[in-house]
């Protein structure tokens, strides 16, 4: 029984803190977007990058949650890994482009 307790206890304190991006994690934009209201945080470093800013491109790319908690300057743009091919790995994981 308290087993249970300490796994519950540790899922609930990783969805306590899965509100922000979090920091050194490389996430998809689709994965970011599925969290929350995303969309200024990517489409800022997806401009700064010279990237363009469609679906195709806030959804299939990879960006770096460096920590700052800043629309401008906290997630930052890793590459585009073409329409559909940024794979999220889960919760543990980092995701990545599928080949």
């Amino acid at each position: 029984m308290k087993l249970t307790n300490i796994i519950l206890a540790t899922f609930a304190a990783i969805g306590v803190n899965a509100d922000w991006c979090q920091e050194r994690w490389v996430c998809c934009g689709h994965s970011l977007l599925n969290k929350g209201d995303y969309l200024a945080d990517i489409r800022y470093p997806l401009q700064v990058a010279n990237e363009a800013t469609d679906e195709d491109h806030t959804k299939s790319s990879l960006f770096y949650c460096n920590g700052k908690h800043n629309v401008k300057t906290g997630i930052d743009f890793v590459k585009y890994c073409d329409a559909g091919k940024c794979r999220n790995r889960g919760v543990l994981y980092g995701d990545n482009c599928s080949d």
